[in-house]
């Protein structure tokens, strides 16, 4: 009876974990973003280590809020997305920094946050966002960038 009972307890946390998994309440449920609260905390956390450790934090914030008057707007999201997805390093943050409007990026593992750095960056988001989307639409994105810790 004893084993029964840790069986069905083992089971029962299995199953809690998997559902943990399954829909994480930081991340949108169709995408792999943190939703604004969580993305804001993670900022906070991440300008806060790179203030005590000295070390740059670049963070990237890709205005896409006059794409969203288009009549396809969520596909134009995907598109966005899924550039970003090839476009950036497993380590890097991504998520809303304001919801439907602004996408954050943050770039914690930098070695230096100079002009080279930021313009390798902005090179390789632009050219991605330019093979997968016309011109017209791509032109509406404007891409700003806050280098941390403030000199």
């Amino acid at each position: 009876m004893r084993v029964q009972k840790n069986k069905s307890i083992k089971s029962n946390a299995e199953r809690a974990t998997q559902q943990r998994i399954m829909v994480h309440p930081e991340l949108n449920a169709d995408e792999c973003f943190y939703n604004k609260t969580k993305f804001h905390h993670l900022l906070h956390v991440e300008k806060t280590r790179s203030e005590r450790a000295q070390k740059p934090l670049i963070l990237m914030i890709i205005d896409i809020s006059s794409l969203m008057k288009e009549q396809h707007a969520h596909d134009l999201q995907k598109q966005i997305k899924s550039v970003l997805e090839t476009s950036l390093a497993e380590s890097d943050i991504r998520g809303w920094y304001n919801y439907n409007e602004k996408i954050g990026i943050i770039f914690s593992g930098v070695t230096s946050a100079d002009s080279r750095q930021i313009g390798a960056i902005l090179k390789k988001i632009n050219d991605n966002l330019s093979k997968r989307m016309d011109d017209g639409l791509s032109n509406q994105i404007n891409i700003f960038f806050h280098i941390y810790p403030k000199m």
